[in-house]
């Protein structure tokens, strides 16, 4: 589970739209092999070694793409939303 921070000032439905809007902006951010790793293994279920496959890319490669992937998406995320607020909310992975 990732801890994220809700401005308390801010109605529930208007943040989780912007923090919608705000991760698809931070995915078109990323290189088109980072994207492709994240989106596959985060949403899409697929197995590190199936995307490896795919990619015809060595597993370590990918791990390497998702390992920055999820760094640049928190960072371009956190930074848009201004996530430090007292009011916390849990989001399961």
């Amino acid at each position: 589970m990732t801890e994220l921070s809700i401005p308390a000032s801010q109605d529930r439905e208007v943040w989780i739209k912007q923090a919608h809007a705000e991760l698809v902006q931070a995915l078109e951010a990323l290189e088109p092999e980072q994207r492709t790793v994240f989106v596959l293994y985060e949403f899409g279920d697929v197995s590190m070694e199936e995307i490896a496959q795919g990619l015809t890319s060595p597993v370590t490669t990918c791990y390497s793409r998702l390992h920055t992937a999820r760094r640049k998406v928190e960072a371009l995320v956190r930074r848009k939303l201004n996530l430090a607020s007292s009011k916390t909310m849990r989001v399961a992975k």
